[in-house]
């Protein structure tokens, strides 16, 4: 074989034309924030005033009046208020001393209405 021998010229090389660039990815949309839900004065007034009850004995029924409408109004609220647990537990700590107080003034009343039966004549 002789060098004569002409190879066919290679062709030139073709240079890649150039893509389109892909389009940027859409930023991400920014995070939507609730506003924090606040919780309700009037729970933590019921509860403040169901614990007070325990003391004073006047405070209760106004503290279980407060839970009842605060229970109410986070109900209604549909997550702008919270507290529902303090309106709850206001609530059980304000209907217990009310409920102790009805007792005892159903035991004083029986007291007193069976206390000429009970206790000694006095001798004149």
């Amino acid at each position: 074989m002789s060098d004569d021998t002409e190879q066919p010229a290679a062709a030139p090389e073709a240079t890649p034309e150039p893509q389109p660039a892909a389009p940027a990815p859409a930023p991400a949309p920014a995070p939507v924030t609730q506003p924090r839900a606040r919780t309700d004065g009037m729970a933590i007034a019921c509860l403040v005033l169901g614990i007070l009850g325990f003391f004073t004995c006047v405070t209760a029924p106004v503290g279980l009046v407060l839970g009842i409408i605060s229970l109410g109004n986070i109900n209604r609220s549909r997550g702008r208020l919270e507290g529902r647990g303090l309106a709850i537990a206001g609530i059980v700590t304000s209907a217990t001393v009310v409920a102790v107080l009805l007792i005892a003034a159903l035991i004083a009343i029986l007291v007193a209405l069976t206390a000429p039966l009970w206790l000694p004549r006095r001798l004149a």
